[in-house]
């Protein structure tokens, strides 16, 4: 077991997201926003009653007025956030109301996306990205005509062969080296007792040190590894790899150079602005806010993605906000299952205490 090292608070910020399935959210300026449209767009008051705005000046509460359009209700504070909850309307039941809630200074609870609902109410926008309507390459084959160059007939070397003196100096008559061969064997990298999941995957953070490279875990063996299944529409997943990179800092400043995080995130998730939302640390425990995650982000295809980790207690394939911990000899640590609520504060104290296992 290895020495648990002084602990360190983790940063813990409130944030209650009420998420829903990480379903479509309206879109806006500068990010994406909660379910609350701009003042003066349509909507319908019959199926939607409120919804959390993000605007330049913060979070607003608006309301779906009776004419049919949005109206702002009221102005979140700074120390304020927006928070949307079920209307509780059996007519209608996606309606929703919401309102502005102070930040308490205690950890928060995500509640996180149930994976059967309908609609994801987080702070993140769904991919809306167009479809490809490049044109094909239409260009014409090479027909170019077969080199039919003359064959060289040129006469042959005649020259006069060297007639030069033979070399008659002195051999070398030194003692020929004696020295025991090296038999060692190769270095063949730490010795695993389980295989890391195969995976090859492009690794699109760009502050990871491996960004725009194929990655494997094996280049990784050796050391801890907590593996995230996220995707960038996913709110709790971006505030889970938002947790990871602030507990990578700390270990890092402990001397511990030997923890890497890594997030998968889903083939669903392959639009640029999904990409984005996973690799950026926009929640409030990371430093700088808006910069890049520092460790890779891969993205996951039809090949290797999810289904890539199993759970070899139970069987069970990879879902979202699931988060493997494995030892530096391969061997499954621990296991962050992924529920319809997500615990940020039960979730940095659980993968801390896998690291230092």
């Amino acid at each position: 077991m290895r020495p648990t090292p002084p602990r360190i608070a983790p940063v813990l910020v409130a944030l209650t997201l009420a998420l829903t399935a990480c379903g479509t959210a309206a879109g806006g300026s500068g990010g994406a926003t909660f379910s609350g449209g701009a003042a003066g767009t349509p909507c319908n008051a019959t199926y939607q009653a409120e919804g959390c705005l993000a605007q330049p000046g913060g979070y607003a509460v608006m309301t779906c007025d009776p004419a049919g359009t949005w109206s702002q209700k009221a102005q979140c504070t700074a120390a304020q956030y927006c928070a949307e909850q079920p209307a509780n309307d059996p007519a209608a039941p996606g309606k929703r109301i919401a309102s502005c809630v102070a930040i308490p200074t205690g950890g928060a609870t995500d509640a996180g996306a149930s994976d059967g609902a309908a609609q994801d109410s987080g702070a993140r926008a769904a991919d809306t990205g167009g479809t490809d309507t490049g044109v094909t390459d239409t260009g014409v084959t090479d027909t170019g005509v077969t080199d039919a160059g003359v064959t060289d007939t040129g006469a042959p070397d005649t020259g006069a062969p060297d007639t030069g003196a033979p070399d008659t100096g002195t051999p070398d008559t030194g003692t020929p080296d004696t020295g025991t061969p090296d038999t060692g064997a190769p270095d063949t990298g730490p010795v695993l007792k389980q295989p890391l999941p195969k995976v090859q995957l492009l690794d699109i953070s760009p502050g990871s040190p491996t960004s725009g490279q194929t990655v494997t875990l094996d280049q990784f063996a050796g050391n801890y590894i907590a593996v995230l299944m996220g995707a960038g529409w996913c709110a709790s997943c971006n505030a889970q790899a938002d947790f990871m990179e602030k507990i990578r800092k700390d270990l890092l400043n402990q001397g511990r150079k030997d923890v890497v995080m890594v997030v998968v995130n889903d083939k669903s998730a392959a639009s640029k602005s999904n990409q984005k939302s996973m690799v950026t640390c926009d929640f409030s425990v990371c430093s700088p806010k808006g910069a890049p995650l520092g460790f890779p982000v891969l993205q996951g295809t039809s090949t290797y993605g999810w289904h890539s980790f199993t759970d070899p207690a139970t069987g069970q394939k990879g879902k979202k906000n699931d988060c493997f911990v494995y030892g530096p000899d391969g061997t499954m640590l621990f296991k962050h299952v992924g529920k319809a609520t997500v615990n940020l504060t039960a979730f940095d104290k659980e993968v801390r205490a896998a690291l230092n296992k």
